[in-house]
């Protein structure tokens, strides 16, 4: 999970960083990010239900991965 939490956030930090030096290939690239962002957070709501089956350890890790805590 530590790892999906990674790639969100250099995905985000990639584009945020073409937006300032290449605005027209960040734009080019806005849309297949958007879809890998969204792929992403799917694959942790996977990951985060299997874990209801331990709800003090799936606490543990959401607050390790920096995701509020719900539930």
């Amino acid at each position: 999970m530590k790892v999906l939490q990674r790639d969100r956030l250099h995905t985000v930090n990639r584009y945020r960083h073409l937006r300032e030096t290449d605005p027209a290939e960040a734009e080019q690239l806005r849309q297949k990010m958007a879809e890998h962002l969204r792929k992403v957070d799917g694959q942790l709501t996977v990951a985060l239900g299997i874990l209801d089956r331990v709800p003090t350890y799936k606490k543990k890790v959401q607050m390790e991965i920096g995701m509020c805590c719900s539930g």
